[in-house]
């Protein structure tokens, strides 16, 4: 590889592409401490605080990413260099009743504090006396200046510059020539995106992953409207004789342990979130090639995403032979950021977790602990984490020889310790027998001791209550029950299996009744009888109802929903000509339904990135000759109709100032107030200009979120127009909350007639009075 020539031109340049997300993020969330890499030291010593800030502010000056804020621009991120000096408080705690405790306390204040990207500092510390000859250094990086390998560069000069201040007070000449500069590496990565591989990488992706379900295996709890994002950590030791199996026979297959160990997890998630299919885990991806970027801080870390194919029928071998295969074909397409992967794969976005899968994995090395600063001891501890984008960051700490370490850690929004201890185990486990049985089917891998398939079967024997469903109570299936997966084995708490019932006299001749012989029990001449219901058992014994439904409803379902009224006969829903987003064709005889009140009566029923863009009301659907709906027929009704290409509506002015925003962010015509964001090539830097811009115009606080919350220029505009929206940039009405349909509603009985007032009532049973409403 060519050093790049160092980069010219303008005053603000653009923030490297790898950044951007991180950016992205900390306008999502300014609040929390995202991306922020704590490191921490305990040192031993005659420790001297001026020499300590000395030798970091030598390195803040020597590494200028260090000191390079990110801040708003016409195109995105654009570079800011602060000159302040180094931020470092020094306390003495030594003479607290508890100088340990009292530093935890100083430590969790400085967890929870976020590092601001666009002001800085981008670097902050603590320095703590806790006794004699005892010291603690926390520093605070924020991670769009650093990755790991960043981080161990920093270390080592930090200790050679500690060493020549103790020695001579004097710093110059400690350190060697500066490194590269992270804006080379800038530079070179937009000029990879440019030449003719780039392009391929784009169809790679595209092809890999789009229209890929996001992968979400199954939480303890559905995500809250409003995330901390708050981080534990449980770590799990993998027993030396198992650790040198894994390195052996990844060396026997010529594959990484990583393969081996992915494969491991993959399998794991795939049979836990009920019936076996493709696994997606995200996975870091280092860009630092070569080594002209020796020594060059910064952060050069992509996300790649891994889609693990599988199914019951597959062995754990052939799970190896496509997780190798993932592996490779990342490598070779990996520098496409992790941003444009997803807008080629357009999943369904939610601003409370990250598209496509919630689950990241990686195989680190263990560094030396131990640093010498001149005749300071300093032994760096275990770091902690403040905040996560990922639900589940599985990591596997690989020394090399010896144990490893499963370092899992979850956010408490949605897991339990119980479930990742729990699940750290069956990992343990799960890796034994798949080498001892590379070639067993995957479903045959035991995921739990014998002991724990007798409690399993005791809990659906004893079963006795109805089954937990969240959100409401629920008629499901009472008495004995087995929750089993495709081989009909108990699932594992916390994993999703379907419900088999005992089915009494059953002889499996029966007519269409599924009946499977009864092998879980044993009992001879016993049958079950499938229900096609998913389940999992929590934690306190009851077996909960779990709900697989996709994120994005298809268009059967919302055609299902219309025609469950009864002035409609018959609906489809399609892609709309010469557009994004998709029409709805609405068979009716009833001439007093208008679209405005189908479109109030979804609101509710379905999400708002799901409602049809355009409704066309006809007598009937066109069909052929074979009896069968005719599309081209309702393609060329949909042009005449002007769908997809224009929209006669006329918003109200705080629409069309929305639209009119949408459309110079976008650079395209919006044809729609009901068009869903990212049906028109939305992304997130286009949501932090649309909140930038309309911010400035209306001249109040607009947050990223509610682009993404109110993802159609109505509903945003609706967002906007009131007026408790002021004191809380982040207030959202639940979906399908009586208030979100009255907003919803009374946006649309703006100057409708008597006929359209009466069709709205009766499709939706609300009025626009609260006290009504409740009765």
């Amino acid at each position: 590889m060519t050093t790049p020539a160092p980069a010219v031109g303008a005053r603000r340049p653009p923030a490297c592409r790898l950044q951007t997300r991180l950016w992205f993020y900390s306008r999502l969330y300014p609040e929390l401490p995202f991306f922020m890499v704590p490191v921490l030291l305990r040192l031993s010593g005659d420790v001297d605080p001026d020499g300590i800030r000395a030798a970091l502010t030598a390195l803040t000056q020597r590494h200028r990413t260090l000191r390079t804020c990110l801040v708003p621009g016409d195109d995105g991120p654009e570079q800011e260099v602060h000159e302040e000096p180094l931020h470092l408080v020094v306390t003495d705690l030594s003479t607290a009743v508890d100088p340990e405790g009292a530093w935890a306390g100083l430590l969790s204040q400085e967890l929870a504090r976020p590092l601001d990207l666009e002001r800085g500092p981008l670097i902050r510390g603590h320095l703590a006396r806790t006794g004699p000859g005892e010291h603690r250094l926390g520093l605070f990086v924020h991670h769009v200046s650093v990755d790991a390998a960043s981080l161990e560069t920093l270390l080592d000069e930090f200790a050679q510059l500690y060493g020549a201040w103790e020695h001579s007070r004097s710093l110059d000449g400690a350190l060697g020539p500066a490194p590269q500069s992270y804006e080379d590496f800038g530079q070179w990565l937009e000029e990879t995106s440019a030449q003719p591989a780039h392009e391929k990488s784009r169809a790679h992706w595209r092809a890999e992953l789009g229209g890929l379900p996001d992968f979400d295996p199954p939480t303890d709890r559905p995500r809250p409207a409003h995330r901390t994002f708050e981080v534990h950590e449980e770590r799990t030791e993998i027993p030396t004789q198992l650790a040198d199996e894994v390195r052996e026979f990844a060396r026997g297959q010529r594959l990484t342990p990583f393969v081996v160990l992915a494969s491991v997890l993959a399998v794991q998630l795939g049979r836990r979130s009920g019936p076996v299919r493709d696994v997606a885990i995200a996975t870091p991806w280092s860009l630092r090639h070569g080594s002209w970027l020796q020594g060059t801080v910064g952060f050069f870390v992509n996300t790649v995403v891994l889609r693990v194919r599988m199914s019951s029928a597959s062995t754990f071998r052939d799970v190896l032979k496509t997780t190798r295969g993932a592996f490779f074909d990342a490598m070779d397409h990996h520098t496409v950021p992790f941003d444009e992967v997803v807008a080629l794969a357009n999943p369904v976005r939610d601003p409370g977790r990250l598209p496509l899968t919630s689950v990241c994995f990686q195989v680190l090395d263990q560094p030396d602990p131990v640093l010498a600063l001149g005749s300071v001891r300093a032994e760096r501890e275990v770091d902690k984490e403040s905040a996560s984008e990922f639900d589940l960051v599985w990591d596997v700490i690989d020394p090399g020889a010896g144990p490893m370490i499963i370092s899992a850690k979850y956010t408490t929004d949605v897991y339990d310790g119980a479930t990742i201890r729990r699940m750290s185990q069956e990992y343990v486990r799960l890796a034994a027998s798949a080498l001892a049985g590379p070639r067993s089917p995957i479903l045959d891998l035991p995921l739990y001791a014998e002991e724990e398939r007798a409690a399993l079967l005791a809990r659906g024997a004893d079963h006795d209550r109805p089954m937990g469903h969240p959100g409401d109570a629920d008629p499901l299936p009472n008495g004995p029950l087995y929750l089993l997966d495709e081989a009909l084995r108990p699932t594992p708490v916390g994993a999703v299996g379907q419900v088999y019932v005992p089915e009494p006299g059953g002889t499996g001749t029966e007519s269409g009744a599924g009946l499977v012989p009864d092998t879980v029990t044993g009992r001879e001449g016993a049958w079950l009888r499938p229900t096609g219901l998913l389940a999992r058992w929590r934690a306190d014994g009851i077996a909960e109802h779990y709900d697989r439904s996709p994120a994005r409803l298809s268009g059967e379902a919302i055609a299902a929903r219309l025609t469950a009224l009864d002035m409609v006969s018959a609906a489809l829903i399609a892609p709309a000509p010469g557009s994004g987003g998709a029409v709805a064709f609405v068979a009716t005889p009833d001439e007093a339904l208008t679209p405005e009140a189908l479109r109030a009566f979804l609101v509710g029923h379905v999400p708002v990135s799901d409602i049809p863009v355009w409704f066309v009301l006809l007598d009937a659907l066109p069909t052929d000759d074979a009896g069968e709906v005719d599309r081209a027929v309702l393609d060329e009704i949909a042009v005449e109709a002007g769908v997809g290409f224009a929209d006669s509506e006329t918003g109200t002015e705080l629409e069309e100032t929305v639209r009119g925003v949408w459309q110079e962010c976008l650079g395209r015509q919006v044809p729609s107030l009901d068009i869903a964001f990212f049906d028109v090539d939305g992304h997130s830097l286009t949501a932090v200009r649309i909140a930038a811009r309309l911010q400035s115009l209306l001249e109040r606080a607009v947050p990223v979120r509610a682009v993404f919350d109110r993802p159609t220029i109505r509903s945003l505009a609706m967002w906007l127009a009131d007026p408790s929206t002021e004191s809380g940039p982040h207030r959202t009405e639940p979906a399908g909350s009586t208030a979100a349909r009255r907003a919803d509603l009374a946006e649309h009985l703006e100057g409708a007639s008597d006929e359209e007032l009466a069709a709205l009532r009766k499709l939706t049973g609300y009025t626009t009075d609260p006290a009504k409403d409740s009765q």
